[in-house]
Formats: structure tokens, sequence, C-alpha cells
């Protein structure tokens, strides 16, 4: 089984538009992203999030291969996709991301990695490629050189067996989670989408700062 490979890498800025006809819901073949993360341009709130949601709800396999230091939507792209490969120099940041965007980025990341961790990145305002691997959400960290054959470096890193058990076991984890996991994380949605209005990094900055004190006392 072979990969879809959406070079992204040589573009000057990159678009919603440009990753969006390949993520239609009547395809499910693997997806292979690859995109140096600082080259992500500007949107509407509502183009980053619709997506978003096309790729958490695409039922192939997808995969992100990234470098570079990211804002807006890009965390959201790492959230959502089932892999991610990362250049050693990649971070993310949350500068100029849209509330819808936010809400589902937030939420994803919570499901992955669990609500405190998730509020912990909010609270930052950004992580690193390093720091998302030691939550499980990066697979895996390669140096930037690397890179200079992105195609080829996807090719040696799956093989065809490896790609196919992969798409199996994504099979086996859409019909087991079912659609009640779907409408808990709209709620959670909305909710998240809350915590990115004005002020409320700070609020969710200083609860963190409180709870931690609570904890040594």
């Amino acid at each position: 089984m072979k990969w879809k490979q959406v070079d992204l890498f040589n573009n000057k800025a990159v678009h919603p538009s440009d990753l969006f006809p390949h993520f239609q819901a009547d395809e499910t073949k693997p997806v292979a992203i690859l995109i140096d993360v600082s080259s992500v341009s500007g949107c509407e709130d509502e183009e980053s999030y619709g997506l978003l949601s096309s790729i958490g709800s695409y039922e192939g396999l997808t995969l992100l291969l990234c470098k570079g230091c990211g804002e807006s939507w890009t965390l959201g792209l790492a959230a959502c996709v089932d892999i991610v490969i990362a250049a050693t120099n990649s971070s993310f940041t949350l500068d100029n991301i849209g509330e819808k965007t936010a809400g589902l980025t937030a939420v994803r990341l919570a499901h992955s990695i669990g609500k405190a961790r998730a509020m912990q990145i909010l609270a930052d305002g950004g992580i690193t490629a390093e720091r998302l691997q030691s939550y499980g959400i990066v697979s895996k960290l390669v140096q930037i050189g690397e890179i200079a054959r992105p195609e080829q470096l996807i090719d040696d890193l799956f093989s065809e067996n490896t790609t196919a058990a992969a798409v199996r076991l994504k099979r086996t984890w859409l019909a087991s989670e079912g659609r009640s996991i779907e409408e808990a994380m709209a709620a959670e949605r909305i909710e998240f989408q809350r915590c990115f209005r004005e002020g409320a990094a700070a609020e969710i900055a200083e609860y963190l700062s409180n709870r931690k004190k609570a904890e040594r006392e």
C-alpha cells in the first residue's frame, strides 16, 4: 500500500485550500503531508477549522512530515493526523489561531495526551516537537538533513506491509469508537473554545500555578 504524498515543502505560503482536496470523505488512500510549518499562511478561522475537521474524520491513514516553527493551525494539524515525523528544529505556537480552530486543536490534544497536558500547552502558548514526542504526539524526530529527500524517508520508514498493518489498526479503532466519542468531543470543543477568548490564557496559567501550589502544601 503506497502513500499519496502531498509535497508542500517548497511552497512559500501554505493555505488550507492546498490540502482540502486530498481529504475527501469517499477516499481512504493513505495521505502523507510534507510541509515546512513556518510557511503556513494566515486564513479565516472557518477555513482552518474545516480542514482540521476533514483530516480528523478522514478514514484513511494520515501522516505529517514537518520542519520549522509554525503557528495558527499547525499544532492542530499535528494533533489531527495519525502519525507525525518532525525535524528536531520543529515547534508550534498558538499565535494567530482562531477560536474554533483552537477549540478543535485542544480537544484533539486532550483525547491524545490528557486534559492536564493539553491545558498546559494552552497556558504555555506553544510546544516543541521534542516535548510532543515525550507526550506521544510525535512518533519520530529526525535531523533536518534527513528531510532532503522526504519521499525516500517515508518509503524507508514505512514498508507496504507496515502501512497496511497501520491501516487495519485505524479501521479497528474507528469501528470501536463509535458515535458517542464524536459527540463527546463536540461538547468538549465548545468548552475549550471558551478558553481561547481574551484573558483566558492568563486565567488557565493562574489555575495551573495554584493547583501546583496546593499539591505541594
